[in-house]
C-alpha cells in the first residue's frame, strides 16, 4: 500500500482560501523563479509544472442557475473546447485549450446534493521549462482573472521533476542546497528512508498560507521499483497529493 504523504497537501477540491489567509500577490512569476533555481542544479530535471487558481461561486442553488453561469463562461472563453459532465452527486462544465506545449483547463463544478458547493478552477500546465515566458503567463493570468473570476484570486505554483541518484545519497546535501537557493528557512519537516518533506518560509515568495510562517513546500521520494528520485516544489503550498 502506498505510504501516506505527511506533507501538508491540500487538494483543490477542498481548497477555499480568502484574503484573510493569503496576502500580497506579486507581479513576478513564481514559476519563473522556481524554474530558474532548478536550472542551476544540474542533477535536477523538470517533468511538469502547474499553475492553478480556485474560487468559490455564490448564488448557484439550482441546476438552471448552474447552466446559466456555464453559458457565461463559454461565451467568455469561446476558444475553449467545452463539455458537460454529470453524475448523481455533481455536475461540471469542463473547458480545455491546448496551445503547443501548454494545456489550459477551466472547471466549473457544483454539487447536486448541496446548494453551497460550487467552485471555479483554472489550471495551466506544461512539460517544458520553455513552455511559456513570464510575460505570456502573466498575460494568461490577467485574462482569466478579468474574464471568469469575480474577486482577488490566488495562484498556486507547483513544479515536478526528477533528481539523478538515490535519495539516500542526495538527501542531506540536496535539501540544504535547495533551501539555500530558495532563500528558505525550514519551519517543519518529515524525513523517512525513502521520503522527505519540508515546509519553509522563503523571502523569494510573497504569498503565505494560513499565517506568515510558511510559503513554500518541497518533497522528495525515492521509488525502489524505478530507482528514481522525484521531487515537487510548491508555493505557497503543494496543491495535490504527492
Amino acid at each position: 500500500m502506498r505510504r501516506a504523504v505527511y506533507i501538508i497537501v491540500i487538494g483543490l477540491m477542498v481548497l477555499n482560501v480568502g484574503n484573510s489567509t493569503i496576502r500580497a500577490q506579486k507581479e513576478a512569476s513564481d514559476l519563473e523563479t522556481i524554474l530558474k533555481i532548478i536550472s542551476h542544479h544540474s542533477d535536477m530535471s523538470v517533468k511538469e509544472w502547474i499553475v492553478t487558481a480556485r474560487e468559490s461561486m455564490d448564488g448557484i442553488e439550482t441546476k438552471e442557475q448552474f447552466l446559466k453561469e456555464a453559458d457565461r463562461l463559454k461565451d467568455s472563453l469561446s476558444d475553449y473546447q467545452w463539455q458537460i459532465r454529470q453524475n448523481e452527486q455533481a455536475i461540471a462544465l469542463v473547458g480545455e485549450r491546448k496551445d503547443y506545449l501548454l494545456v489550459e483547463t477551466v472547471t466549473f463544478s457544483s454539487s447536486l446534493k448541496s446548494n453551497t458547493d460550487s467552485y471555479l478552477n483554472y489550471e495551466i500546465k506544461g512539460t517544458s521549462v520553455n513552455s511559456i515566458t513570464a510575460e505570456q503567463l502573466q498575460k494568461k493570468r490577467k485574462a482569466v482573472e478579468t474574464s471568469i473570476f469575480s474577486r482577488y484570486t490566488i495562484f498556486f505554483t507547483c513544479v515536478k521533476g526528477e533528481i539523478s541518484g538515490n535519495i539516500d545519497k542526495v538527501l542531506t546535501s540536496k535539501l540544504d542546497g535547495l533551501l539555500t537557493s530558495l532563500n528558505a528557512v525550514e519551519t517543519e519537516s518529515v524525513k523517512e528512508s525513502n521520503f522527505v518533506s519540508i515546509t519553509a518560509n522563503s523571502s523569494l515568495f510573497k504569498q503565505s498560507f494560513i499565517s506568515e510562517q510558511y510559503n513554500l513546500q518541497l518533497a522528495m521520494r525515492f521509488d525502489g521499483m524505478s530507482q528514481k528520485t522525484s521531487f515537487v516544489i510548491g508555493t505557497p503550498i503543494i496543491t495535490f497529493e504527492y
